[in-house]
């Protein structure tokens, strides 16, 4: 199977989860994407579990 979608920077990943609809900090999202994988970030979209993984 080829993959054929391009791999997406952390700030195209932040910019795609915020124009989701994702409430965040444009930085610390961004920093926060370089230490948590980006599907594990969207199972967490509610805000008190973003709260956890965010401090």
């Amino acid at each position: 199977m080829e993959y054929t979608k391009p791999s997406l920077t952390y700030e195209e990943q932040a910019d795609l989860l915020i124009s989701r609809g994702l409430l965040a900090d444009r930085d610390i999202l961004i920093a926060t994407l370089q230490n948590v994988n980006y599907y594990r970030l969207v199972k967490l979209r509610n805000p008190p579990a973003l709260q956890v993984v965010m401090s």
